[in-house]
């Protein structure tokens, strides 16, 4: 179980990566940039909770939440430098579910 807890270790050293390559007060304050700042919240909030899930609570299904949550924070952190990045994936998720109920 505290295996999967440390799935977290790896995406801080994500965020310090690039904390190299921008440097971390522009890192810092482009997480900090309101079309960003939802995401980082709970991708950090995430972390935490996916850390006291394993190493606290020995819960296997709250740690595999945590790490699902934490992984579509990610993507729509990253999404958002792309231009149109996050409309894209918007208007993609809407065509899969329209497709889905219209079966």
């Amino acid at each position: 179980m505290c295996h999967i807890g440390v799935r977290s270790i790896p995406d801080q050293a994500h965020r310090r990566s690039t904390m190299f390559l921008v440097g971390p007060v522009r890192q810092i304050k482009m997480m900090c940039n309101p079309t960003r700042l939802i995401a980082t919240i709970i991708f950090l909030l995430a972390i935490a909770f996916t850390l006291v899930a394993a190493l606290v609570l020995h819960a296997g299904l709250l740690v595999l939440v945590a790490v699902v949550i934490q992984f579509c924070a990610l993507i729509w952190y990253g999404l958002s430098y792309i231009p149109f990045g996050r409309t894209l994936m918007k208007n993609a998720c809407a065509g899969c579910c329209s497709s889905i109920t219209d079966v």
